[in-house]
Protein backbone atom coordinates (compact mmCIF):
# COMPACT_ATOMS: atom_id res chain seq x y z
CA UNK A 1 0.00 0.00 0.00
CA UNK A 2 3.01 2.44 0.78
CA UNK A 3 4.07 2.12 -2.86
CA UNK A 4 1.24 3.28 -4.39
CA UNK A 5 0.84 5.97 -1.69
CA UNK A 6 4.39 6.89 -3.26
CA UNK A 7 3.61 6.49 -6.59
CA UNK A 8 0.50 9.18 -6.32
CA UNK A 9 2.49 11.48 -4.45
CA UNK A 10 5.08 11.60 -6.88
CA UNK A 11 2.43 11.96 -9.91
CA UNK A 12 0.44 14.46 -8.33
CA UNK A 13 3.98 16.30 -7.30
CA UNK A 14 4.79 16.66 -10.69
CA UNK A 15 1.41 17.99 -11.91
CA UNK A 16 1.62 21.23 -9.12
CA UNK A 17 5.24 21.16 -9.41
CA UNK A 18 6.98 20.15 -6.84
CA UNK A 19 11.07 19.67 -7.62
CA UNK A 20 11.80 15.82 -8.82
CA UNK A 21 14.81 16.17 -7.16
CA UNK A 22 12.99 16.64 -3.65
CA UNK A 23 10.52 13.94 -4.43
CA UNK A 24 13.59 11.19 -5.58
CA UNK A 25 15.49 12.48 -2.36
CA UNK A 26 12.37 11.30 -0.76
CA UNK A 27 12.23 8.09 -1.86
CA UNK A 28 15.74 7.33 -1.56
CA UNK A 29 15.52 7.98 2.22
CA UNK A 30 12.12 6.14 2.62
CA UNK A 31 12.61 3.09 0.52
CA UNK A 32 16.77 2.94 0.40
CA UNK A 33 18.88 2.50 -2.41
CA UNK A 34 17.84 -0.25 -4.47
CA UNK A 35 13.74 -0.26 -3.96
CA UNK A 36 14.16 3.28 -3.51
CA UNK A 37 15.38 3.54 -6.92
CA UNK A 38 13.13 1.25 -8.70
CA UNK A 39 9.90 2.97 -7.29
CA UNK A 40 11.18 6.26 -7.88
CA UNK A 41 12.24 4.86 -11.45
CA UNK A 42 8.25 4.22 -12.03
CA UNK A 43 7.13 6.55 -9.88
CA UNK A 44 9.39 9.53 -11.71
CA UNK A 45 8.17 8.32 -15.52
CA UNK A 46 4.15 8.15 -14.18
CA UNK A 47 4.42 11.58 -12.94
CA UNK A 48 6.75 12.87 -15.92
CA UNK A 49 3.92 11.30 -18.33
CA UNK A 50 0.95 12.46 -16.29
CA UNK A 51 2.15 16.46 -16.45
CA UNK A 52 3.49 15.42 -20.17
CA UNK A 53 -0.58 14.87 -20.94
CA UNK A 54 -1.80 17.81 -18.72
CA UNK A 55 0.30 20.08 -20.92
CA UNK A 56 -0.27 18.37 -24.31
CA UNK A 57 -3.89 18.28 -23.74
CA UNK A 58 -4.89 21.43 -22.21
CA UNK A 59 -2.10 23.73 -23.68
CA UNK A 60 -0.85 22.24 -27.00
CA UNK A 61 -3.35 23.81 -29.16
CA UNK A 62 -2.67 27.50 -28.20
CA UNK A 63 1.58 27.07 -28.34
CA UNK A 64 1.00 25.71 -31.71
CA UNK A 65 -0.75 29.20 -33.24
CA UNK A 66 2.08 31.10 -30.71
CA UNK A 67 5.52 29.06 -32.28
CA UNK A 68 4.56 29.78 -36.31
CA UNK A 69 7.38 31.41 -38.44
CA UNK A 70 10.63 31.20 -36.77
CA UNK A 71 9.86 29.41 -33.83
CA UNK A 72 8.03 26.95 -35.06
CA UNK A 73 11.00 25.75 -37.16
CA UNK A 74 12.93 25.21 -34.34
CA UNK A 75 9.87 23.77 -32.88
CA UNK A 76 9.85 20.86 -35.68
CA UNK A 77 13.66 20.41 -35.57
CA UNK A 78 13.57 19.73 -31.92
CA UNK A 79 10.34 17.33 -32.33
CA UNK A 80 12.22 15.59 -35.50
CA UNK A 81 15.22 14.39 -32.72
CA UNK A 82 12.70 13.73 -29.96
CA UNK A 83 14.60 10.90 -28.26
CA UNK A 84 17.73 12.48 -28.41
CA UNK A 85 16.00 15.87 -27.61
CA UNK A 86 14.76 14.48 -24.21
CA UNK A 87 17.41 12.26 -23.22
CA UNK A 88 20.62 14.63 -23.46
CA UNK A 89 18.39 16.77 -21.09
CA UNK A 90 17.17 14.11 -18.86
CA UNK A 91 21.04 13.48 -18.27
CA UNK A 92 21.48 17.24 -17.24
CA UNK A 93 20.37 17.50 -13.45
CA UNK A 94 19.97 21.32 -13.28
CA UNK A 95 17.41 21.23 -16.01
CA UNK A 96 13.97 21.02 -13.82
CA UNK A 97 12.19 17.72 -14.20
CA UNK A 98 8.73 19.49 -13.85
CA UNK A 99 9.66 22.22 -16.76
CA UNK A 100 10.75 19.50 -18.70
CA UNK A 101 7.72 17.71 -18.53
CA UNK A 102 5.53 20.34 -19.01
CA UNK A 103 7.76 22.01 -22.30
CA UNK A 104 7.68 18.69 -23.82
CA UNK A 105 4.10 18.15 -23.07
CA UNK A 106 3.61 21.71 -25.47
CA UNK A 107 5.57 20.77 -27.81
CA UNK A 108 5.24 18.51 -30.94
CA UNK A 109 7.59 15.94 -29.40
CA UNK A 110 5.93 12.44 -30.53
CA UNK A 111 4.79 10.64 -26.71
CA UNK A 112 6.99 7.32 -27.81
CA UNK A 113 9.91 9.84 -27.51
CA UNK A 114 9.60 11.41 -25.26
CA UNK A 115 9.01 8.22 -22.65
CA UNK A 116 11.92 6.55 -23.91
CA UNK A 117 14.19 9.29 -23.90
CA UNK A 118 12.90 10.13 -20.64
CA UNK A 119 13.28 6.69 -19.14
CA UNK A 120 16.52 5.97 -20.46
CA UNK A 121 17.81 9.26 -19.53
CA UNK A 122 16.50 9.41 -16.37
CA UNK A 123 18.35 5.57 -15.00
CA UNK A 124 21.59 7.32 -13.99
CA UNK A 125 20.01 10.13 -12.10
CA UNK A 126 17.50 8.10 -10.51
CA UNK A 127 20.27 5.89 -8.87
CA UNK A 128 22.24 8.61 -8.00
CA UNK A 129 19.73 10.84 -6.21
CA UNK A 130 18.35 7.23 -4.23
CA UNK A 131 22.14 6.67 -3.43
CA UNK A 132 22.86 10.52 -2.00
CA UNK A 133 19.30 10.39 -0.26
CA UNK A 134 19.69 6.67 1.38
CA UNK A 135 23.65 8.09 2.65
CA UNK A 136 22.48 11.12 4.05
CA UNK A 137 19.94 9.10 5.98
CA UNK A 138 22.73 6.90 7.01
CA UNK A 139 24.86 9.91 8.11
CA UNK A 140 21.47 11.10 10.01
CA UNK A 141 21.25 7.66 11.64
CA UNK A 142 24.78 7.58 13.12
CA UNK A 143 27.11 5.85 10.14
CA UNK A 144 28.39 8.64 9.46
CA UNK A 145 31.80 7.57 7.68
CA UNK A 146 30.63 5.20 5.53
CA UNK A 147 27.78 8.08 4.62
CA UNK A 148 30.67 10.88 3.66
CA UNK A 149 32.37 8.74 1.68
CA UNK A 150 28.83 7.41 -0.09
CA UNK A 151 27.81 11.02 -0.29
CA UNK A 152 31.55 11.91 -1.85
CA UNK A 153 31.25 8.88 -4.48
CA UNK A 154 27.39 10.16 -5.43
CA UNK A 155 28.44 13.86 -6.03
CA UNK A 156 31.10 12.90 -8.06
CA UNK A 157 29.18 10.51 -9.88
CA UNK A 158 26.10 13.21 -10.54
CA UNK A 159 28.71 15.87 -11.68
CA UNK A 160 30.57 12.75 -14.19
CA UNK A 161 26.56 12.49 -15.21
CA UNK A 162 25.93 15.68 -16.25
CA UNK A 163 29.26 16.07 -18.39
CA UNK A 164 28.07 13.30 -20.97
CA UNK A 165 26.01 15.08 -23.17
CA UNK A 166 28.96 17.87 -23.10
CA UNK A 167 31.70 15.05 -23.80
CA UNK A 168 29.31 12.95 -26.63
CA UNK A 169 28.82 16.28 -28.68
CA UNK A 170 32.79 17.17 -28.25
CA UNK A 171 33.70 13.62 -29.33
CA UNK A 172 31.07 13.38 -32.00
CA UNK A 173 32.72 16.73 -33.10
CA UNK A 174 36.08 14.97 -33.74
CA UNK A 175 37.19 14.89 -30.45
CA UNK A 176 38.11 18.81 -31.01
CA UNK A 177 38.66 20.15 -27.65
CA UNK A 178 40.05 23.45 -28.22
Amino acid sequence: MGTYCFYLFYGVGCIVAIPGSLLTLLGGMVFGVVWGTMYNFIAANLGATFAFFMARYLGRDFVSKLVRGKVGKYEKKIAGQGFRFIFTLRLIPIIPFNGLNISAGLSGIKYRDYLLGSALGMIPGTFLYTYFADSLFQGATGSWKNALINLIIAGSLLILISLIPILYKRFKKGGNYG
